[in-house]
């Protein structure tokens, strides 16, 4: 991928190459084919390419078509190009030779505000427009790439990462307390605020629009449900799913650079590598490299099984990273340096090994499975609907299938997926009425206690618990469960620090508009969830793949990790130096408290199966320990 940055001076004074100089130096590890700028009047647009697809080989950045009267500059790859150069006259033309940055200035001069509407692809772009002296920015529908601003009403600047945004003169460096108590207790309210106060991330499928005299944030796309659902049986709805996935994965193997896939043996990720090595057949193309991590000292994590099924069909050329020597800190420094905030999530150091091991191989563009669950929907809350129509048999056999397939108690299904999506809106209200707070904070929860009250944590929290509506059938937590999985930036950075383009063909808006179309009826099965994919793909994906109902867990080796490995680094960062400016976010004494209780309570024996209160309280112990060493490492005013 591309880094992008840029100002607009909004106060009509000239800008500088040298304003936008240090943040296109600081986002030159995303692009090393050519970094370049352009500056014009009160706006300087740079990039940093990386050059990834045919088209872009022969593309200069930034684009300045002077008959138009527009400079662009992206982080993009358009996966409909030859139906916007038709609309757009630029198909008198070969389309080889047709640049992406060409098709976005036309399209901005053509459409303006509604351009990011009519493109298919992964995008983060900005058009300046010399003759009404505006500046046009926008983020792709699902959010595979990312983008951030600030905004005064002197100036505007953007770019593909923080670090080259905080570089550009007048963009402040200021601590935001409120995403850092957020931060602490597991939420976010709020997904456009960032650690710093004054930077914001633009959300999956907005633009902004900024004048002299005006800044307009337009929230141009959101999953939602469908006019219409399929029609059709499941063998038919299946044949469209396969369509439109076969297609994404198609687009995304356009290629100038070496390609490869993550593959976890999971059903998302080895639906994407079974296509993309039957695509890669027919072209008589050689075998797909695949980036697996293993767990040969956990058992109950390891998922070598199944790579290995799909790795014994052939077309592959698989590679291993061993995961039991990772923990939760591995890399923590180089990591925090790449995404420029605390992260969480256990997955970050694993990716990280994943993509350095793939950079050392010479891979250009990393296929990924993220999403996949999210999109094509587990089909659970289906059940909800039974219930209401009182189809009460069809209930019990699907009740029966799950426990059997899914090792899932009916007890627990019939709690989670048919009473609690049936209590009416008005019932919780009233429980709300009577018992007053009911949304508490989690426990453990290391808040300082004076920035819990300065940042009015717990309304805070109450209210966020409250304003998102519990959905009553499946369709309606499926989009909710798209919207809420969209990507947070950090997996992008990632690969972007070893210049390896993610590529997330379930992230794909054909896919996600096809899978949230589907009946709720054609999503589970006998107590199987996910039946789109293993029926569509039934030809295509390895089927001991295809039969499995989960997915192995590596909470048992992260717990070791923690608790072990990286227990002389915790306990050297809660007493390291700048105690004082650390204690005023996180309360060291309550997690000094529960590390001691969590070292006591496996006492150098882990468990191959933690418990869930074992597991969330070493992620909290492990979020406080990546903000502290982020606080400590990152110069910030508060």
């Amino acid at each position: 991928m591309s880094g992008i940055a840029g100002i607009f001076r909004r106060d009509g004074s000239p800008a500088a190459a040298g304003d936008i100089a240090p943040a296109l130096a600081a986002l030159a590890r995303r692009g090393p084919d050519r970094q370049a700028s352009w500056c014009g009047g009160p706006a300087a647009l740079a990039c940093a390419q990386l050059r990834t697809t045919p088209q872009s080989t022969v593309e200069t950045l930034p684009y300045h078509d002077r008959e138009r009267g527009v400079v662009v500059v992206h982080d993009a790859r358009l996966d409909n190009r030859e139906e916007l150069a038709g609309m757009l006259g630029l198909s008198r033309q070969p389309l080889a030779e047709v640049c992406d940055g060409a098709l976005l200035g036309a399209a901005w001069t053509r459409w303006g505000e509604r351009c990011p509407e009519r493109l298919l692809g992964d995008f983060a772009f900005a058009v300046w427009d010399e003759r009404n002296r505006t500046l046009f920015s926008a983020r792709d529908h699902l959010g595979a790439r990312a983008l951030f601003c600030f905004a005064s009403p002197r100036l505007f600047a953007f770019a593909s990462e923080m670090k080259g945004l905080l570089l550009v003169p007048g963009v402040p460096r200021r601590l935001n307390p409120t995403r850092v108590a957020d931060y602490l207790v597991g939420v976010t309210p709020d997904d456009a605020i960032t650690f710093y106060a004054d930077v914001t991330r633009f959300l999956p499928g907005e633009s902004r629009l900024v004048a002299a005299d005006r800044l307009a944030t337009r929230r141009y796309y959101q999953p939602t449900l469908p006019a219409e659902f399929h029609r059709g049986g499941p063998e038919e709805v299946a044949a469209g799913f396969r369509e439109v996935f076969t297609a994404s994965v198609r687009d995304r193997l356009r290629v100038s650079r070496p390609v490869a896939a993550q593959l976890s043996g999971g059903l998302d990720s080895s639906s994407i590598v079974c296509v993309a090595r039957s695509l890669r057949r027919e072209a008589r193309g050689g075998p797909l490299p695949t980036f697996s991590y293993v767990f040969p000292r956990t058992v109950s994590a390891d998922e070598r099984a199944y790579i290995s099924a799909v790795a014994a069909e052939g077309g592959i050329e698989p590679h291993f990273v061993d995961a039991d020597a990772i923990t939760p800190l591995t890399d923590l420094d180089a990591i925090l340096g790449a995404i420029d905030e605390p992260f969480r999530g256990a997955p970050l150091p694993y990716q990280w090994s994943i993509f350095r091991a793939a950079a050392e191989r010479g891979v250009g563009v990393m296929l990924d499975g993220f999403g996949g669950d999210a999109v094509v929907g587990y089909g659970l809350w289906y059940l909800a609907e039974l219930a209401r129509s009182g189809r009460v048999v069809r209930l019990a056999r699907l009740l029966r299938g799950m426990a059997r397939r899914q090792w899932i108690p009916p007890g627990m299904a019939i709690r989670n997926y048919v009473i609690q999506p049936n209590i009416p809106a008005w019932a919780r209200a009233v429980r709300r009425a009577l018992l007053g707070r009911t949304a508490r904070l989690p426990a453990p929860m290391f808040v300082a206690p004076e920035l819990a009250r300065r940042t009015a944590l717990g309304d805070r929290f109450e209210a966020f618990w409250h304003s998102r509506p519990a959905p009553r059938g499946d369709h309606e937590h499926h989009v909710a469960d798209v919207a809420y999985h969209l990507p947070k930036d950090h997996a992008e950075m990632t690969g972007a620090a070893f210049a390896i383009e993610p590529r997330t063909p379930f992230l794909d808006r054909r896919v996600v508009e096809y899978c949230l179309a589907v009946p709720s009826d054609q999503k589970i099965a006998d107590g199987m969830t996910r039946m789109l994919p293993r029926r569509a793909l039934a030809d295509t994906l390895t089927p001991a793949v295809a039969a499995r109902a989960g997915k192995a867990a590596p909470t048992a080796s992260l717990l070791r990790g923690l608790l072990g490995t990286d227990l002389p680094r915790i306990a050297a960062l809660f007493e390291g130096e700048n105690g004082e400016r650390v204690a005023r976010y996180v309360d060291l004494p309550a997690l000094r408290g529960a590390l001691r209780r969590q070292t006591a309570a496996v006492a150098g024996s882990f468990p191959v199966w933690p418990t869930a209160e074992q597991w969330q309280a070493a992620d909290r112990i492990r979020d406080a320990a990546v903000l502290i060493r982020w606080l400590r490492l990152t110069a910030i005013d508060e």
